[in-house]
């Protein structure tokens, strides 16, 4: 980080202290999510290849703030972390994992701000995570006769699943990890169905489309072209 944005880091935080002071308003989810955003440009590593940022963050809150938050704790963890992958896009940047934040209760942080920690966790520690989001379809995936599933991406990367769910999004937990601001975090997933597959969009923010029709769940046996937000990507059944 450069001097003059030490500076103007320095400046801001004794402003913004001050008026908290005097004032002690609520504590905000977006306050929450710019003690983290500044942690994770602080700390990024600088490589041969990437620029890599820490995955894993905690906000420590004075406990009348985590008490306030408590009752949608998930959501603002959840958004937070999908506001810092984005950023990271946006910096050019790459988590060495799947963000992921927490909430905890401090006492000894003032009311009203937010303590920070950021650090790299290897992505194999939340390996088991990962696992158990996909658990559930595991009944599923033992009935299922499908092929195996060719997906081509619009920037020529190649991924080819054998009877198994696919999750495609910008998150680094996704099979197919697509680097792309059109595409959502977690945007969709594809799975065996029978002797085709089924794509189902994932709540996106700009949609999946299967052969130009934008579907919550849309069913191919055959080639196609699936669209997220935009960002095409060719599926071809082998």
């Amino acid at each position: 980080m450069s001097l003059l944005t030490q500076v103007e880091s320095l400046i801001e935080g004794i402003i913004e202290g001050s008026f908290r002071r005097v004032l002690s308003p609520r504590l905000q989810p977006l306050e929450i999510a710019r003690v983290l955003e500044r942690l994770m440009l602080d700390q990024k590593l600088v490589g041969a290849q990437s620029v890599e940022v820490p995955n894993f963050y905690v906000a420590r809150l004075h406990p009348v703030d985590f008490d306030r938050f408590a009752s949608f704790r998930d959501s603002v963890e959840r958004e937070t972390a999908a506001h810092l992958d984005r950023r990271a896009v946006e910096e050019g940047c790459r988590p060495i994992g799947p963000i992921r934040v927490e909430l905890a209760l401090d006492p000894r942080v003032t009311r009203s701000f937010v303590k920070g920690e950021a650090r790299f966790e290897d992505a194999s520690c939340s390996e088991s995570s990962g696992l158990s989001q996909t658990r559930r379809f595991d009944t599923v995936l033992a009935a299922v006769a499908a092929r195996g599933l060719a997906l081509i991406t619009e920037d020529g990367e190649e991924l080819r699943a054998e009877k198994t769910i696919v999750t495609i999004g910008r998150g680094m937990d996704n099979s197919l990890v697509v680097r792309d601001l059109r595409v959502s975090r977690h945007h969709a997933r594809i799975e065996p169905d029978g002797d085709g597959w089924i794509v189902q969009d994932m709540e996106s923010t700009n949609g999946t489309y299967l052969e130009g029709q934008r579907v919550q769940i849309g069913r191919f046996s055959s080639n196609a072209e699936i669209s997220l937000g935009g960002y095409r990507i060719t599926v071809r059944p082998t």
